[in-house]
């Protein structure tokens, strides 16, 4: 029987992964990439980079290893579904935690994890929410925070944390398309993308809208965006047999300020899509001091709100 070859210790490069996958994405990638490609791209030593290789799926071209710039995007994407990969990145996270503060004199208080801190943000509105319309039965919730370059996903049923994982989707993928459609600068294209939104002032686009183009771009984007997160409820209805589905989503983060951008997801998941409200757990000064901006903060004011689990 043959065996595949072991896979190096991902937590360094794993840490690196949507920046990987970025690179991976560029148009007018050549045709493949060889074992020194693969140490500037992840970061790994030459041996490493042959392990990495022959893990992904290396060709022999002559004398030289290579593989498919696509091919590799494919199943670093899958290599995200893995939990236990995750589970590894978040152990190590927290293990350098301590180490750095008792390097720094101080003592550890308390150790949380994001997921958790976003179902405390999230979930108090969506209860109240679900009591308003008569819900009887409590539908398994999924809460997104979307991110620079990643986006935690975080499935909850009953208000326990079943599933987390990290999609390799964030905030900047809208303006690097922009970017790269329309050959603006970075800057212009994060003004533009929020300025445009997802979906127009009022839902209406008016005639001669400037930024009716740069809205289509997004558009794709965030169908792009629904079909990743998409994937995560798969993967989680199939590890339960099919029992249980996603039946309503929370979006917090950078993310949750494009305007519209829970619609989209709605019309594209077929399920019920709200931003981020934490006002439950806040009190009246808060709220009026966060704002309109308070979603994408959504993970923060959940560490805040009480002690560790």
């Amino acid at each position: 029987m043959e065996r595949s070859a072991p896979i190096p210790r991902p937590i360094e490069w794993f840490q690196r992964l949507p920046a990987i996958l970025a690179q991976l994405d560029v148009p007018c990638q050549p045709a493949w990439i060889d074992r020194a490609a693969i140490e500037r791209l992840f970061g790994v030593s030459r041996r490493n980079a042959h392990y990495l290789m022959a893990r992904f799926g290396a060709l022999r071209l002559g004398n030289l290893l290579v593989v498919e710039p696509a091919s590799l995007a494919a199943k670093l994407r899958l290599l995200t579904a893995q939990d236990e990969v995750v589970r590894q990145v978040r152990r190590h996270e927290r293990v350098r935690a301590v180490i750095q503060e008792r390097r720094a004199g101080l003592k550890l208080a308390r150790i949380d994890l994001s997921a958790f801190a976003l179902m405390r943000a999230g979930l108090p509105a969506v209860k109240l929410a679900l009591q308003a319309e008569e819900v009887t039965e409590e539908p398994v919730v999924a809460l997104i925070d979307i991110g620079a370059t990643s986006t935690n996903v975080v499935i909850s049923r009953g208000g326990i944390c079943e599933l987390n994982r990290l999609v390799a989707f964030g905030r900047q993928h809208f303006t690097q398309t922009l970017v790269e459609q329309f050959g603006w600068e970075l800057s212009d294209a994060e003004r533009v993308s929020t300025e445009a939104g997802i979906a127009p002032l009022g839902g209406m686009e008016a005639p001669g809208d400037p930024y009716a183009d740069a809205r289509r771009v997004m558009q794709f984007v965030a169908d792009q965006f629904a079909q990743e997160i998409r994937t995560s409820f798969d993967y989680y209805s199939h590890s339960t047999d099919g029992t249980h589905r996603v039946g309503r989503m929370v979006v917090a983060g950078e993310g949750a300020l494009l305007r519209g951008i829970e619609q989209r997801f709605a019309h594209e998941l077929g399920l019920p899509v709200s931003v981020l409200d934490a006002s439950p757990r806040l009190d009246a000064v808060s709220v009026e001091e966060l704002g309109e901006l308070h979603p994408r903060y959504g993970t923060a004011l959940g560490l805040a709100m009480e002690e560790a689990a």
